[in-house]
Order: C-alpha cells, then sequence, then structure tokens
C-alpha cells in the first residue's frame, strides 16, 4: 500500500480543532478522522488502479462512492476559508481528491479519499513566503469577489459538457475571473471556463 507523502503542521490525532480565534483552517472538524492511509488502507478501502488512459481513468470514476463535488462539500462545510481548486490526483496507483483552501491567514490543502470520503491528510501554510503572498492575497481576493461557489461553477460546465469532472482552479489572471474546470468523458477531455462574475462560460474547448 502506498503511504502519501503528506504533512500535518500541527496536527494531532483525536485533537478537537473548535478554537476560531486564530483563524485556523482546522475549525469545527475533530481530527480523530484523519488516518493515513498506510496499514489502515486495505480495510478503510482505497480506488487504485492504472490511469494509462483515459479509458482506465474513466473505468475507476465510475467506480467512485464520493465523488469530487462531495469531496468539495465536505471540505468547505469542515473547514473556514474558500475552496479554490480541487483535483483527482494519483500516487503509487492510489487516486485521491486533493483540495485548495485560502483564507486570510494562509492556505492549506486536504487530502480525501475517494472511496468513502474520509480525510487522510491536511497539509496547511501559515504565514506563507514573501513570493507566494501576492499570489495567494490575488486568489483569496477573487474568492471573496466570487458571485458563485465552485460547487456552482461545476454544475455550469456539466449542462455545457458530459463526463467526469477531474480537475478545478481558480484562474485570477483571465479578465473576468474563471474557475477552469475539466471534465473526462471517454477519450474526450473537455475544459469549460465559467466566469466567477455572473456564471457565463467564456471558453470551451474540447479535445478528441
Amino acid at each position: 500500500m502506498a503511504i502519501l507523502r503528506i504533512r500535518a503542521k500541527g496536527v494531532g490525532i483525536g485533537t478537537d480543532m473548535t478554537e476560531t480565534s486564530q483563524g485556523h483552517f482546522l475549525t469545527r472538524f475533530r481530527l480523530l478522522q484523519i488516518i493515513v492511509l498506510c496499514a489502515f488502507g486495505s480495510v478503510l478501502g482505497t480506488v487504485t488502479g492504472s490511469a494509462g488512459t483515459n479509458e482506465d481513468l474513466n473505468e475507476l470514476l465510475d467506480q467512485v462512492q464520493f465523488s469530487l463535488v462531495d469531496a468539495v462539500n465536505m471540505v468547505q462545510s469542515s473547514f473556514d476559508g474558500y475552496v479554490i481548486g480541487v483535483e483527482l490526483e494519483e500516487e503509487d496507483g492510489m487516486f485521491y481528491y486533493e483540495v485548495e483552501l485560502v483564507s486570510e491567514v494562509g492556505r492549506a490543502r486536504v487530502y480525501v479519499n475517494p472511496a468513502n470520503g474520509i480525510v487522510i491528510g491536511i497539509d496547511q501554510e501559515e504565514g506563507i513566503a514573501i513570493r507566494f503572498q501576492r499570489r495567494w492575497q490575488r486568489r483569496l481576493a477573487a474568492a471573496q469577489a466570487s458571485k458563485l461557489t465552485i460547487v456552482e461553477a461545476i454544475r455550469v460546465a456539466q449542462e455545457k459538457a458530459d463526463g467526469h469532472v477531474v480537475e478545478v482552479d481558480l484562474k485570477t489572471r483571465s479578465e473576468p475571473t474563471v474557475y477552469e474546470i475539466k471534465l473526462l468523458n471517454g477519450d474526450q477531455e473537455s475544459e469549460v471556463s465559467v466566469a466567477t462574475n455572473d456564471g457565463s462560460i467564456t471558453d470551451f474547448d474540447v479535445d478528441d
């Protein structure tokens, strides 16, 4: 069983992080649920396989019990901050969702098992290095100003293109700011850009 090489700063298993005064991401969430999938992986269940082709990945996605949207909703309701990106990732044959958040104190990545929705790790950064601060502040400002949530943007994209959503990212250098959403349907890859100010589709590309 592969072990995700992730780090959770200042996190203890079983810690009740209900503190909100410092503005931490980990509020309203009992970290007893955070279980790193190593020896326990076979008991808890994982989504594993080869993603050598789009067809292989589609077959795996058909087996997923906890969708990318489910992961976003769970993270958004359990953590402080704004979800600005999510992607289906693979490491050593094991798949997981990487959900990115930003807040006024920094940014965090939350890793979620698509087999059961269990959080398998957190990578939290506070006091970000200067070279990252402008990008972080720009993305936070864009998330705060957005008129629609990331899930609402996904729904717009799914009305335009068929397939499994495999990646969403908030793009702040475009005008207007957009959520860039990638979908996979068989061998066909689609990319839909949804404006954060009014939910309109600003770009649509299909790669057969």
